[in-house]
């Protein structure tokens, strides 16, 4: 357990897990960062460069899945020139639980067939 000297204020919790990502040489490979719903630590994690997940840790947090879906359904339709993950990026806090599905399933990496086929392919004998 890593004990701080200085009050938990977004900007000491931002730079004390910066300076221990660095020192335990793990910096480079973070990508997400999730914390608990405490407003410090949210701000502290929207001050890092890396994308926040935040965490609810009470049903009281948690939205019935079909108000969840109506709330979203309920947005504005973006455009195809828009990125869909940034959107989740910048609406999570709205959509907190649909959030979590949309990152995992529209980060999913594509995967394509080795060759495309041809007619000769679809032809049976």
């Amino acid at each position: 357990m890593l004990e701080t000297e200085t009050r938990h204020y977004a900007n000491a919790s931002a730079q004390q897990f910066l300076s221990v990502a660095e020192a335990w040489g793990v910096q480079p490979k973070i990508t997400t960062v999730g914390n608990d719903s405490a407003r410090n630590m949210i701000a502290a994690a929207r001050k890092l460069p890396y994308e926040h997940m935040p965490y609810t840790d009470s049903d009281d947090d948690m939205v019935e899945p079909s108000k969840a879906l109506n709330h979203y359904k309920a947005e504005p339709t973006i455009s195809m020139e828009e990125c869909p993950l940034q959107w989740w990026k910048t609406h999570a806090g709205a959509h907190q639980q649909l959030s979590v599905l949309a990152r995992k399933y529209l980060a999913a990496p594509a995967k394509g067939a080795d060759r495309i086929p041809t007619g000769e392919d679809m032809e049976t004998n």
